[in-house]
């Protein structure tokens, strides 16, 4: 069973432990430069531990940018990957923005290829927008309209 938990004083050590692993770290920040991304960039109210069986596996963070929900971080921890759980854990999120938020679509950043078909419905765009990022970034541009 997959959870969200906020990360707070008494889990944040768990969450920074977590490691995407070699390959992972090609695609998503270590997670000690997560949380204080989320705390000085963007003064969200938090960041939020994925568990699986009240384990911890993984992390994210969203923020509302607009009408649009910016998905900025999302991590599987390398020992649970490969196991479908970042798939259920992922589709529990959008599921979740969508029913608390409401946004008009859902947007983030990707250059890891299982993000690109890991919920149905977000397309790779080709905007100036999209060119812009891969150019900077090196990251492909997901949006999921919904509105």
């Amino acid at each position: 069973m997959i959870t969200f938990r906020k990360v707070t004083k008494s889990n944040y050590e768990d969450i920074i432990k977590l490691d995407a692993g070699e390959e992972g770290h090609k695609h998503v920040a270590k997670n000690y430069y997560t949380l204080l991304q989320a705390f000085f960039e963007y003064y969200i109210n938090g960041v939020n531990g994925i568990y699986y069986n009240n384990i911890p596996v993984g992390l994210f963070f969203y923020y509302r940018f607009n009408n649009t929900i910016w998905i900025s971080r999302f991590m599987i921890d390398e020992k649970y990957q490969n196991k479908g759980i970042g798939k259920k854990a992922f589709s529990k999120l959008v599921n979740l923005i969508i029913s608390k938020e409401n946004p008009e679509k859902i947007e983030y950043l990707t250059s890891n290829p299982i993000m690109f078909s890991i919920y149905p419905g977000f397309k790779k765009v080709k905007t100036q927008r999209s060119k812009n990022y891969y150019n900077k970034y090196k990251e492909h541009l997901m949006v999921l309209q919904l509105k």
